[in-house]
């Protein structure tokens, strides 16, 4: 199968082109491991997820969560399933 073929069954199978769905999955990595670490820098967060720098990584989350980074984490709050919760408070 060639690259033309191959994004073009992605497209049709997900919905979405191959290069869109890697944004998106890098993306919710970053987010993801920040909030699994929160002492990490967004810095640390941007480079450790292959954005060129921390510029980079604000324009995607604005693109695709409508916020910069630290405000969508604000705007989310708690995520972690009760159980999670519970354990550490």
């Amino acid at each position: 199968m060639g690259l033309r073929q191959f994004e073009r069954r992605f497209h049709e199978e997900t919905g979405v082109p191959p290069k869109v769905f890697a944004r998106v999955a890098r993306f919710q990595a970053a987010l993801d491991a920040k909030l699994a670490s929160p002492e990490r820098t967004w810095l640390d967060v941007a480079h450790s997820f292959g954005y060129y720098d921390q510029m980079h990584m604000i324009h995607d989350f604005q693109s695709l969560g409508s916020n910069t980074p630290t405000q969508l984490l604000v705007q989310m709050g708690d995520v972690r399933p009760p159980a999670l919760a519970a354990a550490e408070g």
